[in-house]
């Protein structure tokens, strides 16, 4: 690929190379890590903040020349060949120039594969770069749990960042500090999900010039509009259990997890099911669903239900766990009981490191519980963030009958 960077623009395109994030099986993975060695708002107040980091995220507050912006951008509508499905359109200054076509849309279940590629006018300065890229999820998560993961495996620093709603549900949109070869560069990143798809809008910049690049960020993660989006709010299909009598209602779970049908809980009437997935020497989430009508325990509460949880989820998957680290009400317009929710960490048998999470809901008739048991955040991140989503989904969208 042709350049006309100085080489601090090598530099980084070298080394961005480098960082391609992977989403493969479910599993996140990383290449080369950018490192950031010290706190840029350590010791720095907000008016210093905004002088070295300018954030703007609302053009009518914070981009005094917004008026002048349809005379100095152009809209660039892209469709990638053969590919109609990744449209989109977005403003970018005039100066700037379209430098890289879109990749191969094959590759995307595997990798970032870039869409469009922008750069500062030859010779320019500053310069700077806004790259589009896309990937598509094989496993349900939300944007911002991808973005997360991507900036955390690439051992950057968040300085400053939002989430804001959009057509397609939550933007992430963050201002990121990285250290790539010897060189600090700022970087804005927003990711929009649709589905199973995912883009990246991705401004690039020395740390030094981003002050005078802060607009031309701030119009691209504004801007930018997929051109076909689906509408889909996961990434994955969801499947469908009724639960059998004496309870009424319905779980819809990610089709990556396997049902495991609910065995004979004898005279108590508790009735349930599990979830999991994972090898069998190996069971990377577990998750059961219980239903407790109020005729069989008249007495029960929601209190007395979540020890049962945690004693079930001992027992079940030869866990220890410690006490709550957070344990507070859970509120569900389709449950107008007492709900609540808890977490805690725990070791399962061999040492691995562990984490519990629990739900209690109540309507009218019964309580329904939701436990999952997995690996902790610290010892497997990519799997913690597919569990919490999971878990987060089937509370989502359960319904009572």
């Amino acid at each position: 690929m042709k350049t006309q960077v100085k080489p601090q623009g090598k530099a980084v395109r070298r080394s961005l190379k480098t960082l391609s994030i992977f989403l493969l099986a479910g599993a996140l993975l990383g290449g080369a890590a950018a490192t950031f060695a010290q706190d840029p708002e350590a010791g720095m107040d907000n008016k210093a903040l905004d002088a070295q980091y300018p954030f703007p995220t609302d053009p009518e507050r914070d981009l005094p020349e917004r008026a002048t912006i349809p005379t100095r951008y152009y809209k660039s509508t892209v469709k990638p060949a053969d590919a109609d499905s990744l449209s989109f359109e977005i403003l970018i200054r005039k100066e700037w120039k379209a430098v890289q076509a879109a990749g191969d849309p094959k590759k995307a279940a595997e990798s970032l594969v870039s869409l469009r590629l922008y750069r500062s006018a030859p010779g320019a300065t500053p310069e700077a770069e806004i790259e589009i890229q896309h990937t598509l999820l094989s496993r349900e998560i939300t944007a911002e749990n991808w973005l997360e993961r991507f900036v955390e495996t690439a051992g950057w620093k968040v300085i400053r960042g939002r989430t804001k709603m959009g057509p397609l549900g939550p933007v992430p949109d963050w201002l990121v500090l990285a250290e790539v070869e010897g060189k600090r560069f700022v970087f804005r990143l927003a990711a929009f999900k649709d589905g199973a798809r995912l883009f990246l809008v991705w401004g690039r910049a020395v740390e030094a010039d981003y002050p005078k690049l802060a607009e031309e960020f701030a119009v691209a993660m504004i801007t930018f509009r997929p051109l076909a989006a689906t509408g889909q709010r996961y990434a994955e299909e969801l499947l469908e259990f009724r639960l059998p009598p004496p309870a009424r209602g319905t779980i819809r779970y990610p089709a990556s997890w396997v049902l495991v049908e609910p065995k004979d809980q004898g005279a108590e009437k508790i009735v349930g099911t599990m979830f999991k997935w994972g090898a069998e020497k190996e069971l990377l989430g577990l998750m059961a669903v219980k239903v407790f009508k109020k005729t069989r325990f008249p007495d029960i509460k929601a209190e007395d239900l979540m020890r049962l949880l945690r004693e079930d989820m001992k027992a079940d998957v030869k866990v220890t766990l410690s006490e709550p680290e957070l344990r507070q009400p859970l509120q569900n317009q389709r449950f107008p009981g007492n709900g609540l929710v808890e977490i805690a960490q725990g070791k399962r048998e061999g040492g691995r490191d562990v984490e519990f999470r629990g739900a209690v809901l109540e309507n009218d008739v019964s309580f329904i519980t939701l436990s999952l048991v997995g690996p902790s955040r610290k010892s497997s991140p990519d799997v913690w963030t597919i569990n919490r989503r999971a878990f987060e989904v089937v509370l989502l969208e359960m319904q009572p009958e």
